[in-house]
């Protein structure tokens, strides 16, 4: 329900999304799709391929990839590590559409 939600906000934004059901897919369409990605959104505690090992696995693909990073919660052994990742942003949940649209503004003028 959240990445449903998450897509029609992004799209109100005027951001062109493609939606993936779950990590593996979006690693599937990172690999395929490589230089007409801007962004990878993903939340970090996700099943089979959590969203730190996603954004690893699409920086092998696409170094530059820009990540921006959802969850309810961030260990701070996880903040470390997508700290290391570098070009990521974490936003914690719950988060309005303002504080979306900030970040991904951010995130975009840094890459």
């Amino acid at each position: 329900m959240v990445r449903t939600v998450l897509h029609g906000v992004l799209e109100r934004l005027g951001f062109t999304v493609l939606l993936a059901e779950d990590g593996a897919q979006a690693l599937a369409d990172c690999a395929r799709l490589k230089q007409e990605l801007a962004l990878l959104i993903t939340d970090l505690h996700m099943p089979n391929l959590d969203g730190l090992t996603l954004l690893r696995a699409a920086r092998r693909i696409l170094p530059t990839l820009p990540g921006l990073v959802l969850s309810g919660r961030f260990l701070e052994d996880e903040r470390k590590a997508l700290d290391q990742l570098g070009s990521s942003k974490l936003l914690s949940k719950p988060f309005n559409q303002a504080a979306l649209n900030e970040c991904l503004h951010e995130v975009l003028a840094k890459a």
